[in-house]
């Protein structure tokens, strides 16, 4: 018969085992998670008159949420603005320093306060750390507006915008402001983004509309309305009751910079009568020249040392069927010496006039270490302006020193 040479250690394991089944069945209480951080305007308690620490504010929508407001069901395309009135109950001033919001469709347009003899006081948004101070005891109101046009028809939107103190009780006063931007209709895009349009005009987009045809018989009627430099054609689209063609096009632009503008389409009720409805439409474009570079700035990024790299830039006309020709382009500036280029019409006519023509610049492997910088210059035949200027930039990296 054999002997267990270790009966002890073989004991010592089935007591740990048994121990380790009675801890394991023991029904401990699991410690409170710590509570997550919060900002100071959210977690500091205000009573039923939404008074705290630092701030009251005098018209609130919900006692119990003072910083909250609902415009509920809205009129999408519309702006709208929501007035807070309120009042410092600090013994000291209270400076604001900054109005910060999270998206696009709202904004702290004005602040205002009065003075000791009542005489009204603006703040001044645009001087960042000191809009405006706030004497202690004192009521001041904040204008908060929200434009519908930047975001999306018939979907609930809430927007948060922040107002930073120099408080030391309450530093920030965080708003929010619900509401359901409603439509009769369903645009593909917010807006028609025309992009880069020439001077003179010539270049359009198109916007796919359609009604909500489950929830209602609304319908698109025609085109009441252009801004200045617009051409709007409206057109149902084959085959549909409910879907239409918005094609808009900038026309007869006489100076470069920003393009907005509107259309606004008459259209029924939701019952499919009268024409009395109006659907607005904003048209955002940039003008320039008629003939670009791009990119206007050329980058061969970072290159490695002894690095051959070559990149790519189109010259191009902006308007339709305006083709180009490039006689030569010549490189300029410290860095000229290591470059070359090499130009491609796109699909050339018998007059050598392309569609658009394609610069591939090389940067040679003896380009030394430091920042490239150089400019590119396109010279063109038959055209308006007589040439085209871009910058080159970048970097050759050091090299690495030896292990």
């Amino acid at each position: 018969m054999l002997l267990d040479p270790m009966p002890w250690k073989r004991g010592l394991l089935a007591l740990g085992g048994l121990l380790c089944v009675l801890a394991c069945s023991r029904e401990e209480p699991l410690p409170a998670p710590d509570p997550a951080p919060s900002d100071p305007d959210l977690t500091r308690p205000m009573t039923a008159s939404a008074v705290s620490a630092a701030v009251e504010v005098l018209n609130p929508s919900d006692p119990t949420r003072p910083l909250y407001h609902t415009f509920g069901t809205v009129e999408h395309g519309e702006i709208y603005v929501r007035t807070v009135r309120l009042r410092n109950l600090e013994s000291v001033p209270v400076t604001v320093l900054e109005a910060m919001a999270a998206c696009s469709c709202g904004k702290v347009k004005r602040i205002t306060t009065t003075d000791r003899d009542g005489n009204l006081v603006q703040g001044n948004m645009g001087q960042r750390g000191n809009i405006l101070e706030i004497p202690p005891g004192a009521e001041f109101q904040i204008d908060i507006v929200v434009d519908t046009n930047k975001v999306k028809a018939n979907q609930p939107k809430l927007a948060i915008l922040r107002i930073k103190t120099d408080s030391k009780v309450q530093p920030f006063l965080t708003f929010e402001i619900n509401f359901l931007p409603e439509s009769l209709f369903e645009l593909a895009a917010p807006r028609i983004a025309l992009g880069m349009v020439p001077l003179g005009g010539g270049t359009g987009e198109t916007l796919q509309i359609f009604s909500r045809a489950s929830l209602n018989q609304a319908r698109l009627l025609e085109v009441v309305e252009t801004s200045p430099g617009l051409e709007a054609h409206l057109e149902l689209i084959s085959g549909y009751d409910n879907n239409w063609n918005l094609t808009v096009t900038a026309i007869g632009q006489t100076h470069k910079g920003l393009l907005r503008g509107q259309v606004v389409l008459s259209t029924t009720d939701r019952d499919g009568q009268g024409d009395a409805g109006r659907l607005r439409i904003p048209v955002e474009g940039q003008v320039v020249d008629p003939i670009v570079v791009l990119p206007d700035i050329v980058s061969f990024g970072r290159v490695s040392p002894g690095e051959e790299r070559t990149v790519q830039a189109v010259v191009k006309g902006l308007a339709p069927g305006h083709r180009i020709r490039v006689n030569e382009a010549t490189l300029t500036g410290p860095s000229a010496d290591h470059l070359s280029v090499r130009l491609d019409p796109i699909a050339p006519n018998e007059f050598d006039q392309a569609v658009q023509v394609e610069a591939f610049l090389t940067l040679d492997a003896t380009a030394p270490e430091g920042p490239i910088a150089a400019q590119i210059r396109f010279h063109l035949a038959d055209e308006a302006i007589d040439s085209l200027t871009a910058s080159i930039t970048g970097a050759v990296e050091k090299t690495p020193p030896p292990r």
